[in-house]
This record gives C-alpha cells, sequence and structure tokens, in this order.
C-alpha cells in the first residue's frame, strides 16, 4: 500500500560530509542525474556505497527503478540542484522508504562545501586548512592579528568572506601558488570584493587580465619579529611558475606539485623540455635542501586516508621523502623526460577554459561557472613515473 503521509527530509552538504566521515553507520546515497554527469562527476568517499538512478527513468517506471534501492537503511538523494532529488524522495516515502532525504541545492552544494581545520594557533599568527571534498582540494588560511591571508581561495568566495567576517578579519592578500586548471579560484573575485592584493609568478600569469604583485624567489613576506613570517620559493615544475610557502620556518604549503607518494605532473598546457628541467631541478636541488622537519601542507590528496587522527593533511617533509620515490628515483635528466612523456598529454574536458577563468581572459555567469568547475582532477595528483 502507497504511504501518501510518509513525508521525506532534507539535509545539507555538511550533513553528508559527516555521514561519509565522520559517522560510523550505514547508509546509500542515490545520484538522480544523467549517468554522464554522474561518471564526470559525483559524491565520492571512503566506503560509501552509492547508485545512479535518473529519476526519469524513476518516472517512466516507479516499480522497476524502486526494485533496485536496497530497504532498511537510510537514503541520501541528490540531483543537479534540488527539484528532481525531492521529487525521487517523494516517490520513494510513498513506497514506504523510511528515513528518506534530499540534498539542498543538489551537488552544487557537495562542490562548495568547505571544512575549516587548525593547524596552528598561537599569539603571532594562526593556520588554517581549509577541506574541500568535492574536489578533494586544499586552501588555506594565515591569520595575522587583524588579517587573513588567503593561499589558492577556491570559487566559494561566500565561504572565506564569511570566515573573515566572523572572526573580525580583512582578507588583505591573496597568494596563487600557481595558474589553476582544475579549479575555479576564488581569488579575482576575492580581490574585487575586498580590495585585497593578489599575488602570483609572471611566468604562469603574465597576459593576466588583472593587476597583481609578482612573487619571486626567497622574497619574504610580512614581518614578524624582525622575521618574514612567509618565505617564497619558487619551486618550477608543475606549471612555470609554481610556488611553494615557508610559513614561519615550520610549514611548507607545496601547492600542487608535492605529494604524499607523488609530484604533479607537468600541466599539459605548458609540458615542454624546459618546464621538465624546471622540475628535475626542483626535485634535485631545493626540496632536498630543505629542513626535513618542515610539515608539508598540499594542495590537494588522493584520498581521506593521507590525513592524520585530527583530520589534517599535513606530513612533515623528511617522511615524505621516504615514501616518495619520485623525489628520489631519478637519476638524471634524460630518464625523467622520458617518463613524463608517456604520460598522456590531452587536458580534461573544461581546463583549458578554467585557465582563461583564472588568468582574467573569460568571464562566466555563475551557472556555468559552478558547471565548468565541478571536473575532477585527472591528472595534477599523477605519478609521474606510473
Amino acid at each position: 500500500m502507497l504511504d501518501k503521509n510518509n513525508i521525506p527530509g532534507q539535509f545539507e552538504a555538511q550533513e553528508l560530509y559527516r555521514m561519509i566521515y565522520e559517522e560510523n553507520r550505514e547508509f546509500v546515497v542515490i545520484d538522480v542525474r544523467a549517468k554522464k554527469d554522474f561518471n564526470k562527476y559525483r559524491v565520492e568517499g571512503p566506503g560509501l556505497k552509492i547508485l545512479n538512478l535518473n529519476y526519469e527513468g524513476v518516472a517512466d517506471d516507479e516499480e522497476k527503478a524502486i526494485s533496485k534501492i536496497p530497504r532498511g537503511v537510510p537514503l541520501r538523494i541528490y540531483c543537479y540542484f534540488e527539484g528532481g532529488a525531492k521529487w525521487t524522495a517523494h516517490v520513494l516515502a510513498k513506497h514506504g522508504f523510511n528515513d528518506v532525504a534530499y540534498m539542498k541545492e543538489g551537488i552544487r552544494a557537495w562542490s562548495n562545501l568547505i571544512i575549516p581545520r587548525s593547524v596552528h594557533t598561537g599569539e603571532s599568527y594562526q593556520l588554517y586548512q581549509f577541506i574541500r571534498p568535492g574536489k578533494a582540494s586544499l586552501s588555506y588560511g594565515l591569520v595575522v592579528n587583524d588579517e587573513l591571508i588567503l593561499f589558492d581561495p577556491a570559487i566559494n568566495t561566500d565561504f572565506y568572506l564569511d570566515f573573515a567576517k566572523s572572526r573580525n578579519l580583512r582578507i588583505s592578500r591573496i597568494l596563487e601558488t600557481h595558474l589553476h586548471s582544475d579549479y575555479i579560484s576564488g581569488s579575482l573575485e576575492l580581490a574585487k570584493e575586498t580590495g585585497a592584493t593578489i599575488y602570483a609568478h609572471k611566468d604562469d600569469f603574465n597576459g593576466a587580465a588583472f593587476d597583481y604583485s609578482e612573487l619571486h624567489d626567497r622574497m619574504g613576506l610580512i614581518s614578524v619579529d624582525g622575521n618574514p613570517l612567509i618565505e617564497v620559493l619558487h619551486t618550477m615544475g608543475h606549471t612555470p611558475g609554481s610556488c611553494s610557502f615557508i610559513i614561519n620556518k615550520t610549514y611548507l604549503i607545496s601547492g600542487d606539485l608535492l605529494h604524499w607518494d607523488s609530484i604533479g605532473q607537468p600541466d599539459p598546457a605548458f609540458k615542454n623540455e624546459e618546464l621538465i628541467e624546471g622540475l628535475f631541478d626542483t626535485l634535485k636541488n631545493v626540496f632536498p635542501k630543505l629542513d626535513g622537519e618542515l610539515l608539508v601542507l598540499p594542495g590537494q590528496y588522493k584520498d581521506w586516508n593521507e590525513s592524520d587522527d585530527n583530520q589534517l593533511f599535513i606530513r612533515k617533509l623528511k617522511d615524505i621523502a621516504q615514501t616518495n620515490r619520485e623525489l628520489s628515483q631519478f637519476g638524471n635528466l634524460k630518464e625523467l623526460i622520458g617518463v613524463i612523456s608517456k604520460q598522456n598529454s590531452k587536458q580534461p574536458e573544461y581546463y583549458g577554459m578554467i585557465r582563461e577563468v583564472n588568468a582574467g581572459l573569460t568571464e562566466l555567469n555563475a551557472y556555468d561557472a559552478q558547471i565548468v568547475d565541478q571536473v575532477k582532477n585527472e591528472y595534477a595528483i599523477a605519478n609521474a613515473s606510473r
């Protein structure tokens, strides 16, 4: 018998995050978008049970669709926005499924979700890691007095503005590790909103359609007790202008170049022998000469198992050197060139457009920007030798 009084609930993306990463209970996620969109980008997480059940198929044959859905477990449904998921949730509730809910604002809410984690709290500065589970990407915030300095902010500018406002901070500077291809940066929008200065390397941003302050190797930013709090390193390799930042001689924000067991291979848009030479120099002459006690803060992660007990993505440089064979494997430049030349040089869909948007050369409306931003990180974490 159909139950017309069974009303489904609604949940927000942050609740789904808690269910996936923090709560130990069984549930099933249902993505009711078209299969091509499901294959392109979807909610992912450790041990997550997810079904793709296009809501149009549910409309065509309710009984057939319902037969594919397990009973007795919570069901969490999402769509492009909200309408398809809400309709499907009501259909399932009508057929006697209990604990059914649909996600507010759809897949966009999951893509934009950012979780703040404290890395360091002290009198002279505070450092935060901003985790974006929908893209497995990381941005950072450094607080000095009443200033908030951002590193690689994502498209969800409201998060950073709200974070600053809730702590009575002003966003003063925005530092880019490189010109991103895999997600739309929030830097330009935040600079327009707050008057913050964007800092970037000219080898990536030469020709950008906005003003920025140039980053230079070994330059220092923000003096604390007579010493620079931020030291810039030009770590060429992922892109020509890739930079890393040492914070208070303790932390290393490495962008998309250095990961726990791999390196970020050269961006196909820039890949040439000169860039690979730069990567070789960074691997052989820059990272090995840094203090092994530096705590590395990457720009991306491969899966949640890379986080520590505090759900932070952070690891000592010397420990990464022991597990990351790409840091020491290549004995000569020719060998590295040979390995990387075998990699797929075809850039994923939208990456070229994302670069143009991040350089201020192309403008997208809010809807199109969200669609373009919802792509997987397909090569930034690839192991150059595998």
